[in-house]
């Protein structure tokens, strides 16, 4: 072994050390683990889902051929502008909560459907489905 050789062998040795002493401080920067795939909401039969993740909570729109339900990102404002049939579930994270939810808002062509604020979501969905 030559004296070059035997230097950077004790430079290896140190840097493990110095590298081993910074793993059990928390010092060194960890691999992020492989991010998860989506939570993917399955179909509401009849309804073109749409999920939107990367929010505080995902967006989402579930548009059937009367109308289309959301989540409470959405207002019924811009519904009720153009004379579509929406209705709002609020504290919903899949499509399949729209079922079990309370109508939280309707659009007056939702109410015109049949549609009620506080209804059962399943209810209003066969209304706009």
């Amino acid at each position: 072994m030559t004296l070059l050789d035997h230097a950077r062998a004790q430079e290896r040795d140190s840097a493990a050390v110095a590298h081993e002493k910074d793993a059990k401080q928390g010092l060194l920067v960890q691999p992020k683990p492989p991010a998860r795939a989506p939570k993917k909401s399955a179909q509401l039969d009849g309804f073109e889902c749409s999920r939107i993740d990367g929010l505080a909570r995902p967006l989402l729109v579930a548009k059937g051929s009367k109308g289309y339900a959301a989540c409470a990102y959405i207002t019924t404002d811009a519904a009720d502008k153009f004379g579509e049939a929406c209705v709002v579930f609020s504290g919903v994270a899949t499509h399949e909560a729209f079922l079990d939810a309370p109508v939280a808002k309707a659009s007056k062509a939702a109410k015109a459907l049949g549609v009620k604020d506080g209804m059962p979501g399943r209810d209003a969905l066969a209304l706009i489905k």
